[in-house]
């Protein structure tokens, strides 16, 4: 090595250490990976910060908000006390009573439409409805719970009907298919304690899902630079960033562990699990996709040459009343509602 190359691989080195100094010293490096995160940023006012490192946030228990539906539409948003949206219910549950927990993103949320027009909320009122036009039995009480959040992933919906399925005993759990890619979190404004520095300590994934590895590199060598170098942590915000909602290897593997944790865990009770795909999907969300689910558990609501609100993320009102009846029709053909429904005679 000629002595003009080593003068200039020790500037290199020196120059390196010193930015490497600067960056940690002044936290810059978390400042890169703060602005380059996912964040939701719809209904703050009814979404606070969780404790739960998993969920990054939750709906907020107690909250409510006038929202806006597209023209301008006031809409009511109420979330109870187990952080569940209105219509509410008691924890305990009343002899008769068939319990749906439902869970998902802004679809199953509701996001444009007041609190009694979700698709939980058609769900409980269509089947309630049913049931007391029965008369070949005593009629039976539906309870369906809204645990819908805004841009939750599958993992992070299966994660928390997970611990939800363990407080609530229901009869059974659907879960909204939509968001794929990383995890969101909420803006800084309203949930400032994200922790960024625990993210580095070498045992969080939280670069493998935020910031995957560089074509160039290894996941191992990425989490070990990431661990070690604020330099790298800052520059990879750059070279890994990629639109909310892309494709992401290991968020799906992530998505994918949450949904068989879920499976067991509700096998372990006789619960049930319906994953359901929504018709902005377009029809293109396999059941195979999904680890150890039986084509018995997917619905898929897509239909063709429907109207195109039929087929929006956030439709309006009529649209997700229509879907509440799709999945009436599909969990009675599948047996899912109790022997004495009326639709079964």
């Amino acid at each position: 090595m000629t002595k003009n190359a080593l003068l200039i691989l020790s500037s290199l080195v020196i120059t390196l250490a010193l930015l490497e100094g600067v960056f940690r010293l002044g936290a810059i490096d978390l400042r890169f990976v703060r602005s380059a995160l996912f964040y939701q940023e719809a209904d703050l006012d009814v979404h606070q910060c969780s404790s739960d490192p998993f969920l990054h946030y939750e709906l907020k228990p107690g909250a409510s908000m006038q929202g806006i539906r597209p023209g301008g539409v006031p809409t009511r948003i109420t979330i109870d006390e187990r952080g569940a949206r209105y219509p509410s219910h008691a924890v305990r549950k009343e002899p008769g009573t068939f319990r749906i927990l439902c869970f998902g993103g802004s679809t199953m949320y509701g996001a444009g439409v007041n609190d009694d027009e979700t698709i939980a909320a058609a769900l409980e009122a269509r089947l309630n409805r049913l049931s007391a036009e029965d008369h070949s039995a005593a009629p039976r009480r539906y309870e369906v719970w809204n645990f819908g959040t805004s841009a939750y992933t599958l993992g992070q919906a299966a994660y928390l009907a997970r611990h939800q399925l363990a407080v609530l005993n229901p009869d059974l759990i659907v879960v909204q298919l939509h968001n794929v890619g990383r995890r969101p979190f909420l803006p800084v404004r309203v949930c400032d304690d994200i922790d960024l520095a625990m993210q580095t300590d070498g045992v969080s994934d939280f670069f493998l899902e935020q910031f995957p590895a560089p074509d160039f590199l290894s996941d191992d060598s990425h989490r070990a630079l990431v661990v070690h170098s604020a330099l790298y942590r800052a520059l990879v915000t750059l070279l890994v960033r990629s639109p909310d909602g892309a494709p992401c290897p290991y968020c799906d593997r992530l998505s994918d562990e949450q949904a068989r944790l879920l499976l067991r865990a509700a096998h372990d009770r006789a619960v049930p699990v319906l994953f359901v795909a929504v018709p902005n999907d377009g029809g293109a969300i396999p059941a195979s996709a999904y680890p150890e689910l039986p084509p018995s558990q997917f619905i898929d609501l897509y239909r063709p040459n429907r109207e195109p609100e039929f087929y929006e993320i956030h439709p309006p009102a009529a649209t997700l009343d229509e879907y509440a009846a799709l999945l009436i029709d599909s969990m009675r053909a599948r047996g899912f509602l109790p022997l004495n429904d009326p639709l079964r005679r």
